[in-house]
């Protein structure tokens, strides 16, 4: 059962959260990686500078959504192992935070965080293709494979695979 939560708490724990995982993979590029607010913020009126001082969730307060950016430099192992590019990136992300009461892991926080990949690997220069693969034998025929042993390396492995998944 989801209860009320405490924005402060939340927020703090949000903090905690991006900077504890994010410090390994984009080390901060300065005294303040982590921000509140970003790209995915509604327009504030007037009277609010930033989106940390303007909670956003459900009216009952069991659900919390923070958009935040953390600012970092690929010099690690790289984004998604890919290894460093050395480019400075900017996460965008958002992080929705409820609270289960029933739950004694973590005392009962569930944190959904949601990031922006796509636009991290570009500032990366890392460029990142997702369209569905296809299998082309049907199309092109064996023969294919016959001209590309890699290929047909590579075929056979995902054939196998697929078949020991079923």
């Amino acid at each position: 059962m989801l209860t009320s939560i405490n924005y402060d708490e939340a927020k703090a724990i949000v903090m905690a959260d991006v900077g504890d995982v994010m410090r390994d993979v984009l080390p901060p590029a300065d005294n303040e990686p982590f921000r509140l607010g970003g790209p995915f913020s509604p327009d504030l009126p007037d009277e609010f500078e930033t989106l940390d001082e303007v909670p956003l969730g459900d009216p009952s307060g069991r659900v919390l959504v923070f958009s935040w950016e953390w600012t970092g430099v690929d010099s690690a192992s790289g984004l998604a192992d890919l290894g460093s590019t050395g480019e400075p990136v900017t996460l965008r992300g958002v992080t929705v935070v409820t609270r289960d009461g029933a739950r004694d892991e973590g005392d009962g926080w569930l944190l959904y965080r949601f990031i922006d990949w796509m636009d991290a690997f570009g500032q990366a220069g890392i460029s990142v293709a997702t369209r569905p693969v296809r299998d082309t034998v049907p199309i092109f025929g064996d023969e294919q494979l016959e001209d590309n042993p890699e290929l047909a390396a590579a075929y056979q492995f995902v054939t196998d695979r697929d078949s020991n998944s079923s």
